[in-house]
């Protein structure tokens, strides 16, 4: 089972480290780092389209701190981890992530604002077709938390995709309808 683990380089995305040590060992967890796209360069590193040289250097030297942020902190891990960089929004790089990782959970911080999580960790809980589970700051999760947290994250996020599949068959039908009037 990939666990894929969103660090944004700050010191809030860090406090999920610790849960880590609850994860099961047929979890394997997988710390990504999404670099913010440098205007005119294409959102792929694998597949340059870059108007300048100047803007390929740019993002190289993002992509590579990008690399050297993930290697301490997976040096610093008790267990073995695996690392990854992409390019793009936060929230759409791991929600894509996911797909083609196929990633069974998502763990990572978030902020709390008026009724909020914070941007990324809104666009992930809404979007992602798999278990997403969010940890405010200053919490961990434990072996046993971890087991009743994420049956019940797994049942709510299984009711958000029939909810989801729900309102496209409404769509199609309604679609339907207009046509046969």
């Amino acid at each position: 089972m990939n666990v894929l683990i969103p660090l944004d380089g700050s010191s809030l995305a860090e406090e999920v480290l610790p849960s880590l040590q609850a994860l099961s060992s047929q979890e394997r967890p997988i710390l990504l780092r999404v670099v913010p796209p440098v205007a005119g360069s294409s959102t792929c590193p694998d597949a340059p389209d870059w108007s300048d040289r100047n803007t390929a250097r740019e993002l190289d030297e993002l992509i590579t701190e990008a690399r050297a942020y993930l290697a301490r902190i997976a040096a610093s891990q008790p267990r073995p981890v695996e690392t990854r960089v992409l390019v793009g929004h936060p929230g759409e790089a791991i929600v894509d992530a996911v797909s083609r990782w196929d990633i069974e959970r998502v763990l990572m911080t978030c902020r709390w604002r008026s009724e909020s999580w914070g941007r990324t960790a809104d666009w992930v809980w809404h979007r992602c077709p798999c278990s997403v589970v969010l940890l405010r700051t200053g919490e961990s999760i434990s072996p046993a938390e971890d087991s009743a947290s994420s049956q019940l994250s797994a049942r709510i996020d299984e009711l958000q995709r029939q909810v989801h599949r729900q309102q496209e068959q409404i769509g199609h039908l309604q679609s339907l309808v207009v046509k046969s009037l």
